[in-house]
């Protein structure tokens, strides 16, 4: 009866895993699709990444949401500012994550700034909106991996600054 009952568990336990590969899988191609709508593109408008992302998320409710966070210069900076107080608001910021959203450890300001530009759905998604993404170190971890590597990365889980829970 142990026997049967330990293979019960396995069996059950590698469908489980098996489920779990085959959705981050396709969280990964999404990802990917995002990633290749700017690299096929000179210039991505809100509007556009709106209307590409509204796709996937409806087909991926899994999905809480999708950004594009570029990696910004000192020179790339005034640009993107005045794009953003334009599209967005005129008192768009770029802000480093808050201490208590890193844990409780104060963290120095980065010299690379990476920030949330845009976001969908941008119900309930907001607040991120400008957040600084460098600042975060599993953040950080994943754009070292992808910088590294040249493959779109999904974050480690997170915690999110638009919500109380852990999401990625």
């Amino acid at each position: 009866e142990d026997t049967r009952l330990q293979t019960l568990v396995e069996f059950h336990a590698h469908v489980q895993l098996a489920a779990l590969e085959k959705e981050l899988a396709h969280h990964q191609e999404v990802v990917n699709s995002v990633a290749s709508l700017f690299i096929g593109s000179k210039h991505v408008t809100r509007d556009e990444f709106r209307l590409f992302t509204q796709s996937q998320l409806s087909l991926n409710p899994s999905i809480h949401g999708l950004s594009w966070n570029p990696v910004i210069s000192d020179s790339q900076l005034a640009g993107y500012m005045q794009q953003m107080q334009q599209e967005y608001r005129a008192d768009f910021s770029i802000r480093n994550p808050a201490p208590s959203d890193l844990g409780g450890h104060e963290k120095a300001m980065q010299h690379q700034l990476i920030p949330v530009l845009y976001i969908e759905p941008m119900d309930g998604n907001s607040e991120a909106l400008g957040l600084n993404i460098a600042a975060d170190p599993v953040r950080r971890a994943a754009i070292i991996k992808a910088r590294d590597t040249g493959e779109a990365i999904i974050t480690e889980p997170i915690k999110l600054v638009q919500s109380n829970s852990e999401d990625s």
